[in-house]
């Protein structure tokens, strides 16, 4: 892993008639693919089935998700003409992160992680 990598988000949407194990097998085989390019998945956004703008392919809803990875460049290529060639991707968008949004995201899990802690123990204390 001495290659020089840089950080990514690929948002990508699912067909919405995939079942559950397939769809979580076809992100995980995504994820794998990156692992064994020298990548590393640093985040996953699961965002459910939405309601799409428009149609895409002919379906108004989707699966959305979204990896934030690490990757050497070269990865890229391989990764999006994979996604290119997979009919149950409807469609996908991989962009390149610079400092700033690296530090957006990270402060928004962070907080994301206070505000489900607030919750667990407001349900805590309600036992």
């Amino acid at each position: 892993m001495n290659r020089i990598q840089k950080h990514y988000e690929l948002y990508f949407i699912l067909d919405p008639f995939l079942e559950d194990t397939d769809r979580e097998r076809i992100i995980e085989n995504y994820a794998s693919f990156l692992r064994k390019n020298d990548g590393e998945v640093d985040h996953r956004i699961s965002y459910g089935l939405k309601v799409l703008a428009y149609k895409i392919k002919k379906k108004k809803k989707g699966f959305c998700e979204v990896f934030q990875f690490r990757s050497p460049g070269g990865v890229i290529d391989k990764l999006e003409t994979l996604l290119r060639r997979d009919e149950k991707v409807l469609r996908f968008m991989t962009s390149a992160l610079d400092k700033h949004a690296l530090l957006y995201n990270k402060e928004k899990r962070e907080k994301e992680n206070i505000k489900k802690e607030q919750v667990e123990q407001e349900n805590s204390n309600k036992i």
